[in-house]
């Protein structure tokens, strides 16, 4: 709980001192900061998932059909398919709907976080006030290049320290 904490006031210390990114929110895989944020996108309040990030990672083959706009993983013996400008999820020739739209944004396919929660198992944690996802899955692990440096100057500590502070306290 209490590294939940001390992350998210970090986080916070990063806008406040102007800090900018490439993305519109800033990604974490396994409580590290990833300097490449094409591993998710925002689009009309919608927190999606670069599915060909996510399961070339965890081992999975990914198939496209361009013809149909289908994007198909194969998990072992089951075969998962995501339509694109669909809630359709096939899984074993088996209809599902999943909450949001499968996208293609730039060519890429992808899929709704919830998506990425049911079928892949990731744990994901949206917070649209920080502009944050925090992503987990034991199975993903990261380069050193991947994870971002967090530099803080004296007065951004100095800041966070009086943060934890006054929510030590219970203030606001």
């Amino acid at each position: 709980m209490k590294i939940k904490v001390l992350l998210l006031a970090l986080l916070a210390c990063l806008m406040i001192s102007g800090a900018t990114f490439a993305s519109e929110v800033l990604v974490s895989m396994n409580d590290n900061l990833l300097v490449d944020n094409d591993w998710v996108v925002v689009e009309s309040g919608v927190a999606y998932g670069l599915l060909s990030e996510f399961t070339t990672r965890l081992g999975h083959e990914l198939l496209w059909y361009e013809d149909s706009k289908l994007a198909v993983v194969k998990v072992g013996e089951d075969y998962i398919s995501f339509q694109v400008a669909t809630d359709l999820v096939i899984v074993n020739n088996q209809d599902h709907r999943i909450e949001n739209e499968t996208v293609l944004i730039e060519g890429r396919t992808y899929v709704p976080l919830e998506a990425l929660k049911t079928y892949f198992g990731v744990d994901v944690v949206y917070d649209e006030k920080l502009g944050h996802v925090s992503l987990k899955h034991e199975a993903i692990t990261l380069k050193a290049k991947e994870i971002k440096k967090v530099v803080f100057t004296e007065d951004d500590v100095y800041l966070l320290a009086k943060i934890v502070e006054i929510e030590a306290r219970g203030g606001t």
